[in-house]
């Protein structure tokens, strides 16, 4: 079982089903994101997982109506509470982002304006708060930035975004979003561009967050050891489809996709066994280019499993057994499902993140 309480559970925050997203520019038009299905629950946190452009930040810019000039959700739908996302308008957008969706981004720097001080910052996101004067409102944006942990938070309220390091910029981004206690938090690389003691704090306030508000975390990382670490169930993506879906547990103990053994086997804590002797191993050749997506299954030209019948037949995201440490669903995209925990060659030890 997850951490969380299966009655807990039972509600759906946000329900993303079928999601399409396609590109559209002067060389033609390009699938990003392929039918992705996934859910996230009150007080879980669901991580989108994959090498750099496997379609994991498009994914979430698209349940965000965030998408980028040429950006556009082909088919599917994102449900947040039962209202579908994709279906609103900029004002009912606007409405929800902030106040029940507080976004996260990877490059704090590029999302907070130069020219305003970081307490006008969180004062801005606390405008639509019923009852609260501007003298309340500038109490409380001071009570924020104390409680995402920086220190001297007056100081900090005067400051300008410039004069902050990147994990003080990264908490004050942290206080906009969270500022009026959303429900749904999504976090693109939050912590990506940090060095590890400042991460391994931003990513405590996650759970302590979590814990005392309930809220639900799409989390999207490349980072193995921030999910193993940090999230409950995780989405594994590939070429803009998910490969494979699975409570954490499950994913280390028995990665049912090629692509999930071997990006597990790509992971530096592979290499500092307790031997010491072990080489870092890599996935040969790259994510495809969304233009150049090969037919059949997208990641067969780098499979040690694949076949002619990979060639021909793009497998379907299908249930399989529930998962042996968990008892939660399983799924899977791939023909060989079985074969694929014999490609890592001893245990797969998760990854630690830092603490």
């Amino acid at each position: 079982m997850s951490r969380f309480e299966a009655g807990a559970r039972r509600e759906v925050l946000l329900d993303v089903a079928k999601l399409s997203t396609r590109y559209e520019g002067r060389g033609g038009s390009v699938l990003a994101v392929d039918a992705a299905s996934f859910r996230v629950h009150p007080g879980e946190t669901v991580a989108l997982v994959g090498e750099s452009g496997s379609g994991k930040t498009t994914a979430a810019l698209s349940v965000l109506s965030l998408l980028p000039r040429g950006g556009r959700v082909e088919a599917g739908e994102a449900r947040f509470r039962g209202r579908d996302l994709v279906r609103l308008d900029e004002r009912e957008m606007r409405a929800v982002l902030g106040a029940e969706i507080g976004v996260v981004f990877q490059d704090p720097l590029a999302s907070l304006d130069p020219v305003h001080t970081i307490g006008r910052h969180v004062r801005e996101a606390l405008r639509g708060t019923p009852g609260l004067s501007w003298i309340a409102r500038r109490k409380r944006a001071v009570e924020l930035l104390a409680r995402v942990g920086l220190p001297d938070p007056e100081r900090v309220a005067r400051a300008y975004p410039h004069r902050l390091s990147g994990g003080m910029r990264q908490r004050a981004m942290i206080a906009v979003a969270i500022a009026r206690r959303p429900s749904l938090l999504v976090a693109d690389e939050p912590t990506s561009a940090l060095d590890t003691t400042v991460q391994a704090g931003i990513l405590e306030l996650f759970r302590s967050l979590r814990a005392e508000i309930g809220m639900g975390i799409l989390l999207i990382t490349h980072d193995l050891a921030v999910v193993a670490e940090n999230a409950d169930r995780a989405e594994v993506m590939y070429a803009g489809r998910i490969v494979e879906s699975a409570s954490v547990a499950d994913l280390f103990a028995e990665p049912r996709h090629p692509y999930t053994a071997m990006l597990l086997r790509s992971h530096p804590s592979r290499a500092s066994g307790a031997r010491g002797d072990r080489r870092l191993e890599s996935i040969p050749g790259r994510v495809p280019d969304p233009s150049e997506r090969p037919s059949g299954c997208a990641f067969r030209d780098r499979c040690p499993l694949a076949r002619g019948r990979c060639a021909d037949q793009a497998p379907p995201l299908l249930p399989i057994a529930v998962g042996a440490r968990s008892g939660s669903p399983r799924s899977v995209a791939c023909h060989f499902d079985e074969e694929a925990p014999a490609l890592l060659a001893a245990p797969v030890v998760p990854p630690r993140s830092p603490s």
